[in-house]
This record gives C-alpha cells, sequence and structure tokens, in this order.
C-alpha cells in the first residue's frame, strides 16, 4: 500500500481526518476534509484512475492516486502518482549519515547528531534509529507501526507557531503536531524497518551495527 494512503487512514483513526463520499461531481471515490482546528483546508484524500494501453493490453487501474491531506490545495496536484513537492530532503537517501555526522549530545540513551550545512534547528535523534527531527512532521505513523515501542512523542512548544502559520520544515510540509518522534529505546530496536518503510517523510533511517 502507498505509504500516503497508509499515513491518511491512521490519521483518520485518529479522529484527524472524516472522510466525504458526497462529492460524486468531481469524480472522486472517496475524499476527506481536514478536521484539525485552524485548518479547514479541504483536501482530496483517495481518488481513482485508470489508464488505458493504445497497443491493446488490458487497462491498468491506477489506485489510490493521492493528494497528501497536509499540503495546501494550491500547492498539491495530481498527475498520476506524481505529486507537486517541491524540493524536500529525506534522511533515508543521505549516505552520509550516520557516519559522516557529528555528535552534538546525547539525549536519553541515544546520540543528537548534527550535520553543519544540512541541519537546520533540531538534527537527528538516534544513530542506529534516525529520526530527523527537521523532516519529522508528527503523523505518528512510526509509533503504532514498531512492534517493540522503540518511539516515545518529545513535546517541542515552537512546533505550534508553524503549525499556526503553517510554516514547512525540510520535508515540504507544515508539521501535523507539536512533537517529534524521539527513538527513546533505540537499544530495543529489532531492524524490522516498519517505521522506515511507513514513514510519510522518509524522515527515518534505519542503520544496523
Amino acid at each position: 500500500m502507498d505509504r500516503d494512503v497508509v499515513a491518511a487512514v491512521n490519521l483518520s483513526r485518529r479522529g484527524r481526518l472524516r472522510f466525504d463520499r458526497s462529492r460524486a461531481q468531481m469524480g472522486l471515490q472517496g475524499g476527506a476534509v481536514e478536521a484539525v482546528k485552524g485548518n479547514p483546508t479541504t483536501t482530496v484524500i483517495l481518488s481513482r484512475c485508470s489508464e488505458a494501453k493504445s497497443n491493446g493490453q488490458p487497462t491498468r487501474d491506477l489506485t489510490e492516486s493521492i493528494q497528501r491531506f497536509y499540503m495546501p490545495l494550491t500547492r498539491a496536484r495530481v498527475e498520476g502518482f506524481t505529486l507537486a513537492e517541491g524540493n524536500v530532503r529525506k534522511l533515508i537517501e543521505d549516505a552520509s549519515f550516520p557516519n559522516q555526522w557529528p555528535t552534538k549530545e546525547t539525549h536519553i540513551q541515544h546520540k543528537v547528531l548534527y550535520k553543519n550545512g544540512v541541519s537546520k534547528e533540531y538534527g537527528v535523534h538516534g544513530s542506529n534509529v534516525g529520526v530527523d527531527f527537521d523532516i519529522c512532521i508528527a503523523d505518528g505513523i512510526c509509533i503504532t507501526v514498531c512492534p517493540v515501542n522503540v518511539f516515545d512523542r518529545m513535546e517541542l512548544p515552537g512546533e505550534q507557531e508553524k503549525m499556526d502559520k503553517g510554516v514547512t520544515n525540510d520535508s515540504g510540509k507544515a508539521p501535523l503536531a507539536n512533537w517529534k518522534a524521539d527513538p527513546a529505546r533505540e537499544q530495543d530496536c529489532i531492524f524490522c524497518r516498519a517505521c522506515e518503510i511507513q514513514c510519510p517523510v522518509q524522515a527515518i533511517k534505519i542503520t544496523e551495527p
């Protein structure tokens, strides 16, 4: 399943979204409206389209093409599976992490890594289970899917102002809550990579020791 669909479903279960199937005039199979107070932006969650092959091959369904629910509609558009996101940064694609990232400090039982010229404000918590706080949008999927309860919510009051103003971080998205997923029990990780795979903004990178 597409990571964005997983994100939408998780937030809908938490009451953050409500699905609206009354918009047939737009040709949608399903839709959603943000239920977050102060952010009434209407965003399409699920739509379905099909692609006919001119060479006579069977029609292939492009299922669950999506606009990310946390993107303003003025910036998001669907073209198949392609989203207009602009330039974003993804920790999982950084080959220099963690070996070439200096340690800034220690938090609980894990390192906080910070790389000048890359990190903007918070840096990355954890090295084996690295969570880039400058990319994390607090969707909570990693907390939900982790089978060994590695993560805790770490409150960051400064995120509230960003939420109120719709300020985006290095993911290209505005945060959904004023906390980050902190790998507080990094040593318990079994390296199943569920969090890394499901993170909608790819803020997590798993590195086995």
